[in-house]
Order: C-alpha cells, then sequence, then structure tokens
C-alpha cells in the first residue's frame, strides 16, 4: 500500500474532532435502522386492457404490520368503498379507464403500489359483406 507523504498533518485537538463526529454520526445511523414491520407490496397490480360490459379488476398482495388497510385511487381520488386487496368492476364503461393506484398502511406505515392504468375498449362488432 502506497501512502502519500505529501499530506497535510492535522493537530490533535482537529483529529479528536473528526472521529468524535464520525462516532456521533455512526450512532445516529445506527438509529436509523428499520424498527417495525411496515407494509411491503409483494405483488403490484398490473395494467390492463378490458371490453367496456366486462368485469375487470386489479389485486394487491402485501405484508407487513399487524393490520393491513387498503385505499384504492383513481387518477389521484380516493374511490369510496373501495378499501380491500382488490378492486372490481362490475358491467365496466368507457369512463372507468383511468390510472389507479392503492395504498397499503397499518400501524408501522404505509406504501403505494405502482400505477396500473385500465384502458376500456368498445368490443368488436360483425359487419356483414
Amino acid at each position: 500500500m502506497h501512502v502519500s507523504r505529501n499530506l497535510p498533518r492535522l493537530p490533535r485537538h482537529s483529529l479528536a474532532a473528526i472521529l468524535a463526529i464520525i462516532a456521533l454520526t455512526n450512532t445516529r445511523c445506527a438509529n436509523l435502522a428499520p424498527t417495525s414491520n411496515a407494509p411491503v407490496i409483494t405483488v403490484q397490480p398490473i395494467t390492463q386492457i378490458a371490453l367496456i360490459g366486462t368485469n375487470p379488476y386489479f389485486g394487491v398482495s402485501a405484508t407487513g404490520g399487524t393490520s393491513l388497510n387498503y385505499e384504492w385511487k383513481k387518477n389521484g381520488a380516493a374511490i369510496a368503498g373501495a378499501t380491500s386487496p382488490e378492486l372490481d368492476f362490475k358491467n365496466a364503461a368507457a369512463s372507468a379507464s383511468g390510472n389507479y393506484t392503492v395504498t397499503v398502511s397499518s400501524d408501522t406505515g404505509s406504501v403505494t403500489s405502482n400505477v396500473a392504468r385500465l384502458y376500456m375498449v368498445a368490443p368488436a362488432t360483425d359487419h356483414p359483406p
């Protein structure tokens, strides 16, 4: 190992101050270690395409905390009554298209899913020749 001889020497009180700062920083960083079992999303909802009039759904799977709570949002706005791991659509209309997320929370924290997009499309119609 090569050590440069051109490094300036620090006075003893400067070295002690630096070592004290390092010790304090290490103590504070150790205190930042996770102490809870915060929710973690293990299966994200996925983007999908569905026909108008069908029953698409989103699902999420999460772990952590003692009791998990779910809140689904469409385009950033909470969906009334959508508080389970699944978000079901019955006879979905074109207006169901949008960006969906779910926030999973517990007494130990919360996490929000990736955005899942729902594309609603009209079914093809048969046209006689």
